[in-house]
């Protein structure tokens, strides 16, 4: 018997064990019945607004995510890293989602 896994969703299903939930550094809060990918999104590299006016350049908000990550990525019910990838409608200049992108897969072939 064929059980559909869904690989791309944002919430725990029903079933434990039927889907691997993508989730950003920040939310991740793995509970053991879930399975988990890891990753920063090309859509949420931007600056959040309240920091725009502030200090925190996008380079160092990117690489505390960055650093968060490396230790989520080896947490036991991670299976993934990810959403990952590159977007030219989202408002992160290509330079900086580049530098995301490959740091995130040079992650996921060391994981």
């Amino acid at each position: 018997m064929n059980i559909p896994i869904d690989i791309h969703t944002h919430r725990l299903p029903q079933t434990s064990g039927k889907a691997i939930v993508n989730c950003e550094p920040a939310t991740f809060l793995p509970q053991k019945e879930g399975w988990y990918s890891v990753g920063i999104h090309p859509w949420s590299i931007t600056v959040p607004s309240a920091c725009r006016n502030n200090s925190p350049t996008p380079n160092l908000i990117v690489s505390e995510r960055m650093n968060r990550l490396e230790t989520q990525v080896c947490h036991p019910l991670v299976l993934a890293v990810g959403e990952a990838g590159l977007d030219k409608l989202a408002d992160a200049p290509m330079t900086l989602q580049l530098e995301v992108f490959e740091r995130q897969a040079r992650l996921a072939m060391e994981a």
